[in-house]
């Protein structure tokens, strides 16, 4: 029986066990607040995720209050320590408190030794197939090249370098990969043999669409926007062999298990590296029978 919301707070189990936990991260959320209130009442709590809390401190203090809220009881008190706050005005012009730097982690790594266990994939027999990495040389326009002569020039001149004429440049030369990969995925991506994607821009996303649909190639698409049915459909589909190619953005770089594809394909480079290996996951995890290439 699935239960959300606030049927969840009826209730007074004497123990929590939540998946996913890494996105109990704000105080601010529904979701946290409301497993904060049950967690208070139980006498065990198990807090189960394989991503990376990659932000700040600030952003481990609601699993640490509910798996040891004796130990972590206040979180003013932890962020002075831990994740001090500073004032950040928007670009509207407000003025905001975050908590965007972490301090003191070694010290926080020693107190919350007692209350996780920690094992890469490793450590674990899991008996996963082989993993590799390729690269895929594909052409380069003279004036993209050009064009990121000038950005570096400019960067390095520190010449009132925009910070948009990069990430222009980015989406230039992720439309230029993905009319140049098309052709490679018409000879490698089939239904039987499918490859995920994945990318960062809207418009290289639109891009690959339109190549993939004038190839008669089957895809569909995990973005931000795809709502809840959707996703779990077009996985459940990609699963059962009716789509050559599965296009994902950050949106899907977790939650999600596409082990029918032994391919992978980085078309745009994420900013963290901690992303891309969650983006993998997708692929190569637990019910993965063949050798993966990314």
């Amino acid at each position: 029986m699935a239960l959300s919301g606030g049927v969840l707070l009826q209730y007074y189990p004497d123990c929590m066990i939540c998946d996913e936990a890494h996105r109990s991260k704000s105080l601010q959320s529904k979701r946290t607040q409301s497993a904060l209130h049950i967690s208070k009442n139980c006498d065990s709590v198990v807090l189960l995720s394989g991503t990376p809390m990659r932000n700040t401190a600030a952003d481990l203090f609601p699993q640490l209050k509910m798996i040891a809220k004796d130990e972590f009881p206040n979180f003013e008190k932890f962020a002075e320590r831990y994740s001090p706050p500073r004032e950040r005005v928007t670009p509207a012009g407000n003025t905001i408190i975050v908590h965007d730097i972490s301090t003191n982690l070694p010290e926080l790594r020693e107190r919350c030794k007692p209350y996780i266990l920690h094992r890469k994939k490793g450590d674990v027999n899991l008996q996963l197939p082989p993993l590799r990495w390729r690269k895929l040389v594909l052409p380069t326009p003279p004036t993209l090249e050009s064009d990121w002569e000038d950005i570096l020039d400019a960067f390095k001149a520190d010449d009132q370098f925009e910070t948009s004429e990069l990430i222009n440049h980015r989406i230039e030369v992720g439309i230029e990969k993905a009319k140049a990969i098309s052709s490679w995925l018409e000879d490698n991506a089939a239904p039987e043999n499918p490859v995920v994607v994945f990318l960062v821009h809207k418009a290289v996303r639109a891009e690959l669409e339109t190549q993939l649909h004038n190839r008669g190639i089957s895809y569909a698409s995990i973005v931000g926007d795809t709502s809840k049915v959707n996703r779990q459909r077009y996985v459940r589909h990609f699963q059962q062999g009716k789509y050559a190619v599965m296009i994902c953005s950050e949106a899907a770089k977790e939650g999600i298990t596409l082990t029918r594809a032994s391919q992978l394909l980085q078309l745009e480079r994420f900013w963290v590296p901690a992303d891309e290996e969650q983006a993998e996951a997708r692929v190569h995890r637990v019910g993965s029978t063949n050798p993966v290439i990314i």
